[in-house]
């Protein structure tokens, strides 16, 4: 337990350093993560990286035939969540909802960046590289995407985990007091990459993940 305690301590410590050196203010008092997590399976990864490509796609403009032939080619009938199943049967969704699914390409994204085909997560101050990210899936069958993806550690998981959780916190803590957003932090990219980031290491449904801070 104590070597536990020691490794989270040190994460945080790293993290408060970036953090100082961004500009970012730091809550000395947020808890430090724990070092037991667990990392989902490389088939769960990729079929919920594909779900979110496809929901996010729709969000983003994407014609329903033309989802729902993707959804058949992958073979992803099953793996959609309630609120994404809701999403691509509905015709007539609003705006306010494409545009909360079209952000789900920053969760996407990290979990690229889980299963090995994103090098690494930047500074959270822009959006990704959709066209890039799409064609991660696009030019892959089902079956090469989970064969050739190259699984990241905990450690790795870990340190962007307590990083991503001491932004959001600068973030939320500044819309709360009406100042400026640290950082030239961007809200959705940080939001929905800490989202992610909680879901690899948790055990809840995607639709039920917290992002306390």
């Amino acid at each position: 337990m104590f070597k536990f305690f020691r490794n989270g301590t040190k994460r945080r410590k790293r993290s408060q350093k970036y953090l100082r050196r961004a500009g970012i203010p730091i809550n000395s008092n947020l808890p430090v993560l724990k070092d037991e997590i667990q990392i989902r399976t490389v088939e769960e990864i990729a079929n919920r990286a594909m779900c979110i490509c496809i929901v996010s796609a729709k969000g983003e403009g994407t014609e329903s035939e033309v989802v729902k032939k993707i959804t058949q080619r992958y073979d992803l009938i099953n793996h959609f969540t309630k609120n994404e199943k809701e999403f691509l049967h509905n015709d007539d969704v609003s705006e306010e909802e494409r545009i909360h699914f079209s952000w789900k390409y920053e969760g996407y994204w990290v979990l690229l960046w889980m299963l090995g085909y994103v090098d690494e997560l930047s500074y959270p101050n822009a959006i990704c590289d959709v066209p890039f990210a799409v064609t991660q899936l696009s030019e892959r069958t089902r079956e090469t995407l989970i064969a050739e993806a190259i699984i990241r550690s905990k450690e790795e998981l870990a340190e962007q985990a307590d990083l991503i959780y001491n932004m959001h916190w600068a973030v939320r803590q500044a819309q709360i007091d009406g100042k400026t957003i640290p950082g030239d932090l961007n809200i959705g990219v940080v939001q929905e990459r800490h989202y992610a980031l909680n879901w690899l290491m948790g055990t809840e449904n995607w639709d039920e993940v917290e992002t306390h801070t």
